[in-house]
Parts: structure tokens; sequence; C-alpha cells
């Protein structure tokens, strides 16, 4: 239902599940994601139209891959004359999470607050970094598939300075920018587009 996309970068999704007749005791205990799934956290269940529609929200998604929602057959899902869910599922759908954007303001060595212009771009980036990082540190941009692209260090830098990054000679696609000072990290996703 959320994202629209199949395939998405979020964290979060929300499946939808269509009964073809009205069904009582339905509970999120009546759902689990697929074997297959990555690991993520079956958070919450809402009934949409009475007895009929559902929606399951997925939350905690923290890395690529699949996310598939199966009915559990052995719950006590029911119509009204008792007849007991069978596990026919005529329509289903999946997500696929690719290139996740997760918060990293958990993180007690995360530093926020790194701006870049323009976002996307042809491969040059002018980067400003917060006020933690004035003087000397260290940069790393990776692919997003985590293959390194180039390292290199940043000497006096002072507060709303820019750094220009160039990766025109990258292939398009994401990349991961990390400056690191004092055991200290910031970070953030640059996104390089030919056209």
């Amino acid at each position: 239902l959320t994202p629209t996309n199949e395939i998405t970068n979020q964290a979060e999704v929300t499946f939808q599940v269509t009964f073809n007749e009205d069904v009582l005791n339905v509970t999120l205990d009546d759902f689990e994601l697929s074997a297959t799934s990555v690991t993520a956290n079956l958070s919450t269940i809402a009934e949409g139209t009475a007895g009929r529609v559902y929606t399951l929200g997925v939350t905690e998604i923290e890395e690529d891959g699949l996310i598939d929602l199966d009915i559990l057959i052995t719950g006590d899902i029911e119509d009204a004359s008792g007849n007991g869910f069978a596990g026919t599922i005529t329509s289903e759908e999946t997500y696929t999470i690719e290139n996740i954007i997760t918060g990293l303001e958990g993180d007690p060595d995360f530093i926020s607050g790194v701006e870049v212009r323009p976002n996307p771009s042809t491969g040059i980036f002018e980067i400003g970094f917060p006020e933690y990082f004035m003087g000397d540190f260290a940069v790393d941009i990776a692919s997003a598939e985590g293959q390194h692209v180039k390292s290199f260090n940043v000497t006096s830098y002072g507060f709303g300075q820019t750094v220009k990054v160039d990766i025109t000679s990258s292939a398009d696609g994401l990349y991961v920018l990390r400056a690191f000072k004092g055991g200290k990290f910031a970070s953030v996703k640059l996104l390089k587009r030919s056209n």
C-alpha cells in the first residue's frame, strides 16, 4: 500500500490485506513476515472497511532485501458462519528494499547536519559539514554496494565553508559519504545522475 512502488528505500512499509468476505478475530498475531523477509518488526494493524480490509505496518527495516507478509492458517480468523480461514491467497504484494535509508540519530557517535548542494548532481557536490568538523578530518566515499570510491583528508576546514567533492568519473548511482573526526562521524547520501 505504501510506498506505492514495489522497490523502495524506506525503513517502514504498509501492507493492505483484503478478504473476499467479512471476517472476525483478525489481529496482528494472525500475520507474520515470511522466512525469506529481511529482519523487521510487524508492528501495527488497523481495520479499514469493517471486517474486510486491514492495513498492517512493518517498521524497523534495517537492511536491503525482500519484505513479504504471510497470513497464518493456524490463526483464529473466521467468517460470520464460523468457517476458519483456509489460507487461499489470490493476489499478494511484496516490497524489495534497496539502498535503505535508516536513521543514525540514535548512534552516540553520529553527528548530524551535513548539507549537500546540489543533490542529485552530475558528479560535483559542494558539501558543508557541521561545526564539530572544524579543523582537520577524513572523508571516505563508497558506492551503495559498499565498494570504495575515494578517500581524502580535509585540512583547516572552517565552519560555513564547503568542500568540493568530484565523482564525475564514477558511474551514475547512489554513493555514501562519511566524514570522520575524533571517533565520531557524519554521513550523507550522494546521488550522481548524468542527465
